[in-house]
């Protein structure tokens, strides 16, 4: 028979804690050279700052690190929460450009409500594509490469924010 000691629900409680804080700052580090490069943090003015590219074509190796660390936020067997519909929603206005629609496309032409609806539908429509990528990329990720992967994770993130800090200055 195989005793468990007393103290294994509490140290697995602090370690579920303690990988979900660092997925929740690197998550924050990939977010971060974003921003940065935007000069702005109003969210009206961040969307419209990615009216001629996304901040995805302007920072690829930062929205590839925040999809990575949204994915570690959670277990495989999560299913999609609010949680992961408001960092979904983040990641829309971040790095796909929120409300507006892709490059290129004649936006402003369109009559005041119809531009209104459509800016509604497409910031929908982005979000669920993200949450639903998130969670595919959490279920396909192995639980021990999951746990290893945090620590890469954060100094890639903390290094592409110093990489992006220096290139602006």
């Amino acid at each position: 028979m195989i005793r468990r000691s007393r103290d294994s629900a509490p140290a697995s409680a602090l370690r579920s804690g303690a990988r979900s804080l660092l997925a929740d700052l690197a998550l924050l580090l990939a977010i971060a050279p974003a921003l940065a490069g935007a000069d702005v943090l109003a969210v009206d003015a961040l969307a419209l700052a990615q009216e001629d590219a996304w901040g995805v074509i302007r920072h690829p190796i930062a929205a590839l690190l925040a999809l990575a660390a949204a994915a570690l936020r959670g277990s495989a067997a999560s299913r999609v929460g609010a949680d992961d519909l408001g960092i979904a929603a983040l990641l829309t206005l971040v790095f796909f450009g929120g409300w507006t629609p892709p490059p290129g496309l004649p936006f402003t032409a369109l009559p005041h409500g119809l531009m209104l609806a459509l800016g509604v539908v497409l910031t929908l429509g982005k979000s669920a594509a993200i949450a639903l990528g998130i969670a595919a990329l959490r279920r396909r990720l192995p639980a021990t490469l999951a746990a290893r992967a945090l620590g890469p994770l954060l100094t890639l993130a903390l290094l592409t924010l110093v990489v992006t800090a220096l290139v602006r200055s």
